[in-house]
């Protein structure tokens, strides 16, 4: 069976994302530096903003 698809077939990532509330950029590194999900062999990180809370 052929696919036609816009991405590559890869069984072996699981994507996902967390959200964190924190004062700025850097304090979100700082927590997601700490975090045990992402302690594994092959994990990244990033930190963006998504949206800004009062």
């Amino acid at each position: 069976m052929a696919e036609d698809k816009p991405y590559a077939l890869n069984k072996k990532s699981v994507y996902g994302f967390l959200v964190i509330s924190a004062a700025n950029l850097e304090a979100a590194a700082e927590i997601a530096k700490d975090c045990p999900i992402l302690n594994g062999n092959g994990t990244s990180e990033e930190v963006r903003e998504a949206m800004r809370l009062r």
